[in-house]
């Protein structure tokens, strides 16, 4: 690691260089990675042979990482410049400036100044120590592989609820012999004592990082059968045990830090007894996911209770899944 003093003019186009990311969708724009420098892709480890979803998902999470550096003020504003959660998804970048200005009781040039403050910040932070960022973000989102399907079945009809979760992952870098993985559960009421639990059915081994892990949030890796070479798929099955159906709040999302390719979520609700709704939730700010009115697709549960939602291409940080309210 070193912390030698950077010269002014590599700070300066380092950020000049970030200010190229807050066009349209900012991070999530289809040109994005046109327009990432080559001190910046340099400084994030950015490779041009990897695939530009796997550079995508690199250069967010060292973002996202370094911002927790950044003063809470100075970091909302860059994640509504860039589009990162909490911030605004909004298209664009004038909308997502209105929203800063709401959030921080300021105008929108007022706001535009604290995104220029946090971009300078952000840059020196960047260039100051990028090898402890990179050790630190890889405790939760190590690059290595993506998720390019996940087939997940919620039981709504048994209690305890339980999960199936089917996952295929691609390898993007040879000699990958481990994943990291967590799941939690909302409880609906706090008093019930949330206690997550993990089965590995097959593809691999469970273990569990008791540092990390709460009874709520079960974090830990997979340990892979054989090491994987780069474009290597690999598949594993894993069952998980939550509360009692009537302490669930009701939703199950999945809410991506790393490239998604596809999901199918299918939830199965005890035919005798339906919600009274069901929603989609393609890809909405996490602050919806507790909305009590629709706000996504209204769905209808099958004559045996299912329903079933499929999401392509998610976008780290937004949530998907469904929503249900029963009657009464």
């Amino acid at each position: 690691m070193s912390d030698e003093p950077r010269r002014p003019d590599e700070r300066m186009q380092m950020a000049r260089e970030l200010q190229q990311l807050r066009r349209g969708h900012g991070v999530h724009a289809p040109d994005v990675m046109q327009r990432v420098g080559p001190l910046l892709g340099r400084v994030c480890g950015l490779d041009p042979a990897e695939p530009a979803g796997a550079n995508r998902e690199r250069l967010v999470q060292r973002i996202a990482a370094t911002l927790l550096e950044l003063p809470a003020d100075l970091r909302l504003a860059v994640q509504a410049a860039f589009g990162l959660p909490p911030a605004s998804q909004s298209r664009f970048l004038r909308e997502r400036m209105a929203w800063l200005g709401t959030q921080l009781d300021r105008d929108p040039r007022t706001a535009m100044r604290r995104v220029e403050s946090g971009l300078t910040l952000l840059a020196e932070r960047l260039l100051s120590h990028p090898e402890r960022i990179s050790a630190r973000e890889n405790v939760y989102a190590p690059d290595g592989w993506y998720v390019d399907l996940l087939r997940a079945t919620f039981m709504m009809h048994v209690d305890p609820v339980q999960l199936l979760e089917t996952r295929r992952i691609t390898a993007t870098r040879d000699g990958l012999e481990q994943l990291t993985v967590s799941w939690s559960v909302p409880p609906g009421d706090p008093e019930q004592g949330a206690r997550v639990g993990v089965e590995m059915l097959y593809g691999g081994e469970l273990v569990r990082d008791a540092g990390s892990s709460t009874p709520a949030y079960w974090a830990g890796i997979v340990r892979l059968p054989r090491a994987l070479a780069a474009g290597e798929r690999h598949e594993y099955q894993v069952r998980v045990t939550s509360l009692p159906r009537a302490a669930l709040r009701p939703y199950y999302v999945l809410t991506p830090f790393r490239r998604f390719d596809e999901f199918e979520l299918r939830a199965k609700f005890d035919p005798a007894a339906p919600p009274e709704l069901v929603w989609g939730l393609d890809g909405v700010p996490f602050q919806l996911v507790d909305e009590n009115q629709p706000v996504g697709e209204l769905l209808d549960p099958d004559p045996v209770g299912e329903v079933v939602s499929r999401f392509h291409n998610l976008r780290q940080g937004l949530s998907y899944g469904l929503r249900w309210r029963f009657a009464g």
